[in-house]
């Protein structure tokens, strides 16, 4: 998956997780963005050295959707 689409995906899950008060879906929304959000911050101090630096503004905007700081 590319940071394009990870990106897509979590605005998709932010929408779902705002316009569902509660329930299976909003529940699924929230634990995929959970999953999403610790992986990111596991992974934020090894990707620096990995990442072209085009794709570090993708980085930096996915870090900001997940309010990563």
């Amino acid at each position: 998956m590319t940071l394009k689409n990870l990106i897509k995906e979590v605005e998709r899950l932010k929408s779902i997780k705002k316009k569902y008060g509660g329930g299976t879906i909003r529940n699924y929304a929230v634990t995929k963005l959970r999953g999403i959000k610790q992986t990111v911050e596991a992974v934020d101090n090894i990707i620096e050295e990995f990442t072209v630096f085009n794709e570090r503004d993708e980085w930096e905007e996915l870090k900001c959707l997940l309010q990563i700081k």
